[in-house]
């Protein structure tokens, strides 16, 4: 099996319920990784999950505004998949830098493994 993945980027963006998540923003990191059969060595981009794609694809998703996490990386992991259906397993991980919780020092994540 072939994983391709990108690692710890570090996004700015408005996700959240709260009226100051919405307005000021937040950083968060996400990390995203799709895994396939290779069937035949890969020669060509087209053989394998760009990574670049990977980044577009999250990229697209974190510039608009989600409520939760949940749902964020919900339609990522689709987007992955419907650009590339071959693609036997998606995980991402987006972590919320600076939650807005009281005395909370720390990072919030949520996470998503699914296998087709």
């Amino acid at each position: 099996m072939t994983t391709v993945s990108i690692e710890k980027v570090l996004f700015t963006a408005n996700h959240g319920i709260f009226q100051e998540e919405k307005s000021v923003g937040n950083s968060f990191e996400l990390s995203l990784f799709a895994s396939y059969e290779e069937k035949e060595p890969i020669h060509s981009i087209r053989d394998t999950v760009d990574y670049v794609v990977l980044f577009e694809l999250a990229e697209g998703r974190m510039s608009k505004h989600h409520p939760l996490l949940e749902e964020l990386a919900s339609n990522i992991v689709a987007d992955v998949k419907e650009r590339f259906p071959f693609v036997k397993e998606i995980g991402i991980s987006i972590s919320k830098l600076h939650p807005p919780i009281n005395r909370f020092r720390g990072q919030v994540n949520v996470k998503i493994h699914q296998i087709y």
